[in-house]
């Protein structure tokens, strides 16, 4: 009896034990976040088949998965008349072949790019070529190279890099290509399993999906000569090379052959293939639209330069009207003035270059739904607007701009307040007119004094226009630093070539600060920048233009020649750097 009650004992402790074990309170987590891609158990036929007759090919996913834009993220190549269609079933994608027409004796490359991803998570698959043969063997050379943007030298990413077999000027607009791929984030491309002949290379931003350049605004690019491929580098001996180096006749390689999955453009020796893109000049002149931008105040707008500029009215004759026109430093946007203030619609020929091109109807008188023109006090007497369209400073000129063309002014009415110690001096100032309408206004004064407010004064009244209207008083205060917050950079530009150069400074927005045009090897001083950074930039002007050339791919035209300064000068206040920027161009490499 006492056994029996002992064992109940330590059964019942054993019990509490477990029980309580049970009830302790826990955190349930989901464990640690599935970041690893889609795995591929299974493809029939296997990757790299030969003697290819299948109507599909099946790839099983070890979990299920979405497709992400196939249309564009898959790609076939050579490309085909019919595109496969790309569908999922359970965890297997199946890629159906029955539309399509498959060449013999012909190895084809499906690409995928970033087309698929994991249910869950999106966990993208990384890209991956499937290879097949209609003949006896797998075709083993490959190509590769980089797109960058022919004027800014930045590569270019999801550019479509195409090669054809004939020597064709159009061959870009009018036939099918023998290979496509698409450049990545760094404008790389590679083309592998090609066939081993040679080939003529371009590049084109394919806007409407045909692979052919048929748009104006597609950008392209091309080689002139035949590109040659070469045989897909062997794996080398120490699989850690491939890694991060590019193979050199130097390294030991052994006959095993690589998979196409496993290279990247940076396993592959970059030879020839640089290509750079453009987008080719459109020099047909067309008239866009009108804007009312004020009173009396009209823009015109083209595409391109409308060059020698002429608005001749051919309604209402009998009225003639009276106007003035100004050309913006671009040339694609006119300003109309009119003198005549009828409120009459009136019917104008556009003219460039001496041809008519366009009809338009303007009434001088037609009024804006919101007037920038001022208003003082409690009258209503209208004023020109003033503002400033350069600001003067320690080493520039101030220069004022009107909302009119001026027709005439009070000259030496123009005063300035200059503080000279404890008390300030007022004297009087010339300006003059930097324009032929008289809407920018230069005034003619130096701002010497370091660290020194100075302020215009003008009062009302004192320049007149056509309508009426005069300016108002005139109050600007000019604040000038001290010439220790700028800095000097002197750049010697060394060339291997006498010919015209456009020679840029550019901040670090790689906006314009001053251009120059140039010869041969020289100096150039730019004076009083604000600290930062800077870059040179070279255009070699073949064609002494003054300005840099798109190319022309039908005539085989390439774009005029880039070169940047390879990095970042950095001006500093009350410092003089010395820079030298060896100018190697295509011709000398």
């Amino acid at each position: 009896m006492r056994v029996r009650t002992l064992c109940y004992g330590i059964i019942a402790v054993v019990l509490s034990a477990i029980l309580c074990r049970c009830a302790h309170i826990g955190t349930i987590t989901g464990g640690s976040k599935d970041t690893a891609p889609p795995q591929i158990l299974s493809q029939h036929p296997e990757n790299y088949s030969t003697r290819f007759h299948d109507k599909e090919i099946k790839i099983t996913f070890d979990e299920f998965v979405e497709l992400v834009n196939p249309e564009s993220n898959f790609m076939i190549s050579p490309p085909l008349e019919e595109n496969p269609q790309y569908t999922l079933k359970g965890k297997t994608l199946i890629i159906d072949l029955k539309e399509c027409h498959l060449d013999s004796n012909t190895t084809y490359i499906i690409l995928c790019n970033q087309a698929i991803k994991d249910y869950t998570e999106g966990n993208l698959l990384p890209d991956k070529n499937i290879v097949f043969s209609t003949g006896d063997y797998i075709d083993s050379m490959c190509l590769c190279g980089t797109v960058k943007d022919a004027f800014t030298l930045q590569p270019v990413k999801g550019a479509y890099v195409i090669l054809h077999t004939e020597d064709q000027d159009s061959a870009l607009c009018t036939l099918i290509p023998k290979y496509i791929c698409k450049t990545n984030a760094k404008g790389q491309f590679m083309f592998v399993n090609i066939a081993d002949r040679p080939y003529y290379i371009s590049a084109l931003t394919d806007k409407n999906q045909n692979l052919k350049y048929d748009q104006s605004d597609e950008q392209t690019a091309f080689q002139t000569q035949a590109v040659i491929p070469y045989l897909m580098p062997a794996k080398p001996t120490n699989d850690t090379l491939l890694k991060d180096t590019i193979l050199t006749d130097s390294l030991t390689l052994d006959s095993t052959a690589l998979d196409s999955n496993s290279l990247t453009v940076e396993t592959i020796v970059l030879d020839s293939c640089h290509l750079l893109m453009f987008t080719q000049a459109d020099t047909a002149v067309k008239f866009i639209k009108k804007e009312l931008l004020n009173l009396y105040h009209f823009q015109l707008i083209f595409r391109n330069q409308a060059e020698d500029f002429n608005l001749r009215q051919i309604s209402s004759l009998d009225t003639m009207l009276r106007f003035q026109t100004e050309t913006v430093p671009t040339q694609d946007t006119i300003h109309l003035f009119f003198e005549d203030t009828i409120s009459e619609t009136f019917e104008f020929q556009i003219e460039i270059n001496g041809m008519p091109t366009d009809t338009i109807e303007l009434n001088p008188a037609q009024k804006p739904a919101a007037s920038r023109l001022a208003k003082k006090g409690g009258n209503d007497k209208k004023y020109v607007s003033v503002g400033i369209h350069q600001q003067g400073t320690l080493f520039h000129h101030l220069i004022l701009k009107f909302g009119y063309p001026v027709l005439s002014w009070q000259e030496q009415q123009m005063k300035m307040v200059v503080p000279k110690d404890t008390v300030k001096d007022t004297i009087e100032i010339a300006c003059h007119f930097i324009d032929s309408l008289h809407r920018y206004l230069e005034i003619d004064f130096d701002f010497e004094q370091e660290k020194t407010t100075y302020t215009l004064l003008c009062p009302d009244s004192v320049f007149h226009t056509a309508y009426g209207w005069d300016n108002d008083s005139i109050c600007i205060a000019v604040n000038t630093a001290a010439a220790k917050e700028f800095g000097d950079l002197n750049l010697y530009y060394n060339f291997y070539a006498s010919k015209p150069y456009i020679v840029e400074l550019l901040n670090e927005k790689y906006q314009v600060i001053q251009s120059d045009t140039i010869t041969y090897n020289e100096k150039i001083s730019y004076l009083h920048l604000l600290p930062g950074k800077y870059t040179a930039r070279v255009i070699i002007d073949e064609n002494g233009n003054g300005k840099w050339d798109s190319g022309k791919y039908v005539e085989r035209i390439q774009p005029e020649e880039v070169i940047y300064y390879p990095g970042w000068i950095e001006a500093k206040a009350n410092w003089t750097i010395e820079e030298t920027f060896d100018v190697v161009t295509d011709d000398k490499e």
